[in-house]
């Protein structure tokens, strides 16, 4: 059964973060966050009317360390090992 709380609290899967959470999540800058997502280390955004959004369990993935870019990602990406050493999450 689910509780008001677990409804309010965000642990939806599906749930669609903006950037003032991702900013707040990762202190990072916003290039920072393009420069991750072209180089595979961080999710492709999405974007609805003008605006960003990321799923949330993606960034939970980012958060714990076992993010995975998707085929196309490495596809396109080069090696990526000092970008991630550099730029650890």
């Amino acid at each position: 059964m689910t509780s008001s709380a677990d409804k309010t609290n965000g642990d939806r899967p599906d749930r669609l973060v903006g950037r003032r959470e991702v900013r707040r999540r990762f202190p990072v800058s916003d290039m920072t966050i393009w420069r991750w997502e072209k180089d595979g280390l961080f999710p492709q955004h999405i974007t609805i009317g003008g605006l960003n959004f990321w799923r949330d369990a993606d960034l939970r993935a980012v958060e714990r360390g076992d993010y995975v870019q998707s085929a196309e990602a490495a596809d396109t990406s080069e090696d990526n090992s000092s970008v991630a050493a550099a730029g650890a999450v």
